[in-house]
């Protein structure tokens, strides 16, 4: 008999296991792992919930909710983020991930929940019912395509005549930088969400002061992408950047079934671009000696910035954002779909 009920942390082993049979497809197939604590990543974001399907003891399915802090249109607000959505090989051909979801809806519509915002792998179409009102969910809609940009980093020192590189100890330092950044944003993580290890600020400054900045975080302590798939097209990439990298290492090349070691972008802004080029060409030397794999950052697809990563060779990975209002309608959430986001993805 399968039970579905509330987690806690004695579930710890038998989520972590679950994990490891889930990987999230798509174009890409990636598998999110939580060890040590599946609990801690969830716990970074907010206050959460995690349900789970169980069968003779053993963990089958599960699915998870937290609220976040994020700013739409500059004003602060808590919208629930769903996740987690992991259902056994052996069950897939069931109406279990329904009574999951049943399940987790019931608990929150005792609470006062408004927004409700998720992020689906592109290519991932066997999710997409669950967006079209399934089992007393909310219709949701698509508030647009994240290109998720991993940036090879370089060994090669770049140089500039005007911009001097520094790291900035007080976030205060260049909080109004990135408030005015962020003000020309729908909807947006929450820059003043601040982690309190594994995170480092830099800046582009001239003699005028600071003219672009970056908040950079390693998040591998709670979450661990492994690749587990990828595209035809991109296996060849990687095949002849092996054969560059035989000659002379320029770059740590992920492989399949091994961890990709990532440096996020959680935050960044500027009053220049070139100062941002030359502060991320810095980034990306920055994660070469530290032995990353990637530098990880989310656009939105109509953002324009995404042009200033053009350049910088790159893999690319694309999930879908979507959004439902319980006490706000469409048309009341037409500021977000009708503008440009930005998602911090180091820990989604």
């Amino acid at each position: 008999m399968v039970i579905i009920r509330k987690a806690n942390q004695g579930d710890n082993e038998g989520l972590l296991r679950l994990t490891e049979l889930t990987p999230m497809l798509g174009e890409i197939g990636i598998r999110i792992d939580r060890k040590p604590d599946f609990f801690k990543l969830l716990n970074l974001l907010g206050n959460s919930i995690v349900i789970i399907a169980e069968e003779n003891g053993e963990i089958i399915g599960c699915v998870s909710a937290v609220d976040e802090g994020v700013l739409i249109k500059g004003k602060h607000r808590t919208i629930t983020y769903l996740g987690d959505l992991k259902i056994h090989p052996d069950y897939r051909k069931t109406r279990l991930a329904y009574r999951l979801i049943k399940f987790i809806w019931q608990e929150y519509e005792k609470i006062d929940v408004d927004i409700i915002f998720c992020t689906v792998s592109y290519g991932n179409d066997k999710i997409m019912p669950f967006f079209s009102g399934k089992a007393g969910f909310p219709i949701f809609e698509i508030a647009g395509i994240f290109h998720v940009l991993q940036i090879l980093p370089s060994r090669f020192k770049y140089k500039s005549s005007k911009y001097k590189i520094m790291e900035i100890e007080n976030f205060q330092d260049i909080k109004q930088l990135y408030s005015k950044f962020y003000s020309s944003y729908s909807f947006c993580s929450d820059y003043n969400n601040i982690p309190e290890k594994n995170i480092r600020h830099f800046a582009a400054t001239d003699n005028e002061g600071i003219k672009a900045a970056v908040t950079l975080y390693d998040s591998q302590f709670a979450r661990q992408n492994v690749l587990i798939h990828i595209p035809l097209i991109m296996n060849i990439s990687l095949f002849a950047l092996r054969f560059i990298n035989s000659i002379y290492k320029f770059w740590r090349l992920p492989k399949l079934n091994n961890c990709i070691e990532l440096l996020s972008v959680k935050s960044f802004a500027f009053t220049e671009e070139e100062a941002f080029k030359f502060l991320m060409k810095k980034v990306r030397n920055i994660a070469f000696d530290e032995d990353y794999m990637f530098i990880l950052i989310g656009l939105h697809e109509k953002d324009m910035r995404l042009k200033l990563f053009k350049k910088f060779p790159k893999f690319v990975y694309k999930s879908i954002g979507f959004v439902a209002g319980i006490k706000t309608n469409s048309d009341g959430l037409h500021e977000i779909f009708d503008g440009i986001s930005f998602y911090d993805y180091s820990l989604h």
